[in-house]
């Protein structure tokens, strides 16, 4: 049943119970109406004799379930020196949304700056890190909705743009990028954040 047929069925059973008209219960629905999670997006009507309902039923069943895939959080953690100094993880999932860290283009065995004379090459390391992430998060670079890069020298930003597009060109995620930005490290010249969505 989707939204729409539950809303509409719901409403008419009130009708039918009630002898309310069409708009003295959509007032009513509007007002005490509960909106569920994002992800399972459904409205429970607390109307009397409704409770029992198919209806109400199979949106509670609907809400419980949006409720319970946020309860449990996974961390995904690398060995970068950075976040064991820091206490941070590579990235997190809870639910569909999945987080990547601000990631740099550390060496992880030794913790040097990979590529310190090269935006693009940094760039490249950097969305193999996030991919890893990603993965190792049960999702994709498919499912990554948000790029936030972050370039140390304006004179980067075209090659920093030209790794970007060929490893997310086919995705197409929205993206921002900021120019001047400064790190731990003098040799970092990018960092970059992903957010994803996994359904």
């Amino acid at each position: 049943m989707t939204e729409g047929e539950a809303l509409t069925e719901g409403y008419g059973h009130a009708k039918k119970k009630h002898g309310q008209s069409w708009l003295q219960l959509k007032k009513r629905f509007r007002r005490e109406a509960l909106w569920g999670s994002s992800l399972y997006f459904c409205a429970e009507v607390i109307v009397k004799d409704i409770f029992e309902s198919p209806v109400r039923l199979s949106l509670n069943k609907s809400f419980n379930r949006g409720q319970d895939i946020y309860e449990h959080m996974e961390r995904f953690t690398t060995s970068n020196p950075y976040e064991a100094a820091f206490g941070y993880s590579r990235a997190i999932r809870r639910g569909p949304h999945v987080f990547v860290s601000g990631t740099t283009s550390i060496d992880p065995t030794t913790g040097a700056v990979l590529f310190p004379d090269s935006a693009y090459l940094q760039t490249q390391q950097i969305f193999k890190e996030i991919i890893r992430a990603l993965e190792g998060l049960g999702t994709s670079k498919d499912d990554v909705v948000r790029l936030r890069i972050f370039v140390t020298e304006q004179r980067d930003a075209g090659e920093v743009g030209r790794a970007m597009k060929e490893a997310f060109g086919d995705v197409g995620p929205a993206a921002t990028m900021i120019v001047g930005a400064q790190f731990v490290r003098a040799e970092m010249k990018v960092e970059i954040e992903a957010d994803a969505i996994t359904l």
